[in-house]
C-alpha cells in the first residue's frame, strides 16, 4: 500500500474518532508547493515560559544568553544570564557550546526570536525562546540582578 493510500486511511480513521469534526483529504506536499512551504514555517526552536527557564538556568550545562544592549542588561538581567547583545551575536557564536542547551531571552521576545533563528542556523542543536523576555520574567515575580 503506497504512502498517499495510507495517509488517507489514516485521516479517515481521524475524521471517524472525532465524531462530527470536519473531514478532508490531506493535502498532497508533493504536489503542492504551498503545503510544503507551510510545514516549513514551523519554529526550529522551542518557545518556554520565564519560569521554565529559570529552573533550567540553575543547572549546570545550560547556556542562558540575554541579546539587549548592555546598558539594558545592566539595569536588570535574570540570574545566571550572559549578555551577548544580539548585534555582537555573530561575532561570538565561537564562545559558546553548540551541543549545550541555550536559551535566549531579551526584553520583548523580538530579539530573542531573531538571535534563537541564529543559533539554529549556525548549528545549535537545542535552543529555546524565552517568550515575553524579562519583561515576562519581572510579571512572573521570578529573581532579577540590577548592577
Amino acid at each position: 500500500m503506497n504512502s498517499r493510500i495510507k495517509v488517507m486511511m489514516f485521516s479517515a480513521a481521524l475524521c471517524l474518532a472525532a465524531a462530527g469534526a470536519s473531514c478532508t483529504t490531506p493535502p498532497d506536499t508533493a504536489t503542492d508547493p504551498g503545503v510544503a512551504q507551510g510545514l516549513s514555517d514551523r519554529k526550529p526552536y522551542k518557545d518556554v515560559t520565564p519560569a521554565e527557564t529559570s529552573v533550567a538556568a540553575a543547572v549546570e550545562g545550560v547556556q542562558f544568553i540575554d541579546v539587549r544592549a548592555q546598558s539594558e542588561f545592566e539595569a536588570r538581567h535574570a540570574p545566571n544570564s550572559v549578555n551577548i547583545p544580539l548585534a555582537e551575536l555573530a561575532g561570538r557564536m565561537s564562545e559558546l557550546d553548540s551541543g549545550k542547551p541555550t536559551f535566549v531571552i531579551c526584553e520583548i521576545g523580538l530579539r530573542s526570536e531573531e538571535a534563537s533563528q541564529m543559533f539554529v542556523d549556525a548549528g545549535f542543536r537545542d535552543v529555546r525562546h524565552v517568550k515575553g523576555g524579562i519583561g515576562a520574567w519581572v510579571k512572573a515575580g521570578l529573581p532579577v540582578v540590577m548592577e
